[in-house]
């Protein structure tokens, strides 16, 4: 991967200042000779179903992306700033890979090419922004942006590529677009020892990108359209010598607007990601519409607290933390069956720095109510169970430091 930007920025002390640029990337991603093979399913009375299948594929892309961008920042009256900002992307992708079902381990050869295939992104986008310098330290704005985020081909799944050209479907996944409305509001009170900041949002998503995990491995695929809006606020205060607390909040309502042919498990009904990996499927993938659905991995409410204090000691500084996490329950895959259910994370440190701040000792314990978590899980499978990964369970430990 290449990536250079250039950027010319003003040097006025006056009511406008601006910058503008160009950047330029050159991606060339590849997966060369990968041989899949399986020799069978677990089977739940016991054993496994013997079904061998293989396949060899390869696939590259190759992206090439410019993009020249320009924004101003002009004070039309004292306390007031308007901004404006464009940026025009225009991007190239080229796909080619081969795909050979009949080939094994005694046999890993590539198949036939798969006719090459290419996808052209021209998509201008644009900032609108207002902001209002209410008292020293306070200030309220309202913002307009549209997104873009590129579209490309699977290529971990380069028969998925051949099945669509066979079938006369699109070969890619589209561009993700969106349009998000902001208004909130920044403050610094008290002498700056409270930090306060609020914003409420709306994102209207077209095409937007859900990934699925497969029997190839890991693709992108479009949903229609999504949106999400929510409020979000953060607090930072000092409220004593050494003592600090931060903490933050945020609901969110994410669904899907429209996802007629959204991945599903036809036989697949549990409801509890913690208990996914004992409960075999018999998985049937067939398509859902998920309109109405919440989004993967989109939490109702979440919520932090953590609070530090420092202290010198006669022997070095002394460092506590100790931070709660609050997490609403989600789901996993555009269907909602597979669903993590709410949970809390409590970690904490005490930590010691020598004067010179040479030497330090740490003592610390993560997940500390020792809950379980799954980190991810996916139905989708077709080998008839679900694959489930999770998050480490109550640890601790010391880590000792010295710097030279």
């Amino acid at each position: 991967m290449i990536s250079e930007e250039i950027q010319l920025l003003s040097t006025s002390d006056g009511p406008l200042t601006w910058a503008a640029g160009l950047y330029y990337m050159y991606y060339d991603d590849a997966v060369d000779g990968t041989l899949r093979y399986r020799l069978g399913v677990p089977n739940p009375a016991g054993g496994f179903y013997i079904t061998p299948t293989s396949n060899y594929s390869v696939g590259r892309q190759v992206v090439n992306s410019v993009a020249p961008f320009a924004q101003a920042d002009f004070e039309i009256m004292p306390g007031t700033t308007l901004t404006l900002g464009a940026r025009y992307n225009y991007e190239t992708r080229r796909f080619t890979g081969s795909f050979n079902p009949a080939a094994d381990f005694d046999n890993p050869v590539a198949g036939p090419n798969i006719v090459p295939q290419e996808l052209t992104a021209k998509k201008p986008t644009f900032r609108v922004a207002l902001n209002q310098e209410i008292s020293p330290g306070v200030s309220v704005y309202a913002s307009f942006n549209t997104g873009f985020k590129s579209g490309g081909f699977n290529i971990i799944a380069p028969s998925g590529v051949a099945s669509a050209i066979a079938n006369n479907q699109p070969t890619f996944f589209q561009p993700e677009n969106l349009k998000a409305y902001e208004l909130g509001f920044k403050s610094e009170l008290f002498n700056h020892r409270v930090r306060l900041n609020a914003a409420g949002f709306y994102y209207d998503y077209k095409n937007i990108q859900v990934i699925q995990l497969t029997p190839a491995g890991q693709i992108i695929l479009n949903g229609a359209g999504a949106r999400i809006y929510g409020l979000d606020a953060d607090m930072e205060a000092s409220v004593a010598e050494g003592l600090r607390i931060k903490a933050g909040i945020a609901l969110l309502d994410a669904k899907f607007t429209d996802f007629p042919n959204a991945p599903t498990n036809l036989n697949f009904s549990q409801n509890n990601a913690q208990l996914a990996s004992l409960a075999y499927c018999n998985a049937n993938p067939a398509v859902c519409n998920a309109k109405g659905n919440r989004l993967p991995l989109s939490q109702k409410i979440s919520g932090n607290l953590s609070v530090d204090y420092d202290t010198p000691v006669s022997f070095g500084d002394l460092h506590f933390n100790i931070t709660a996490n609050y997490n609403g329950d989600y789901f996993f895959e555009p269907d909602n069956k597979l669903r993590q259910p709410a949970y809390t994370l409590l970690n904490s440190s005490i930590k010691w720095t020598s004067s010179d701040e040479t030497y330090s000792l740490q003592l610390w314990g993560r997940n500390l109510l020792d809950k379980k978590v799954v980190t991810y899980t996916t139905s989708q499978t077709n080998y008839g169970y679900t694959t489930v990964s999770s998050q480490a369970p109550m640890t601790y430990g010391v880590t000792a430091g010295v710097k030279f």
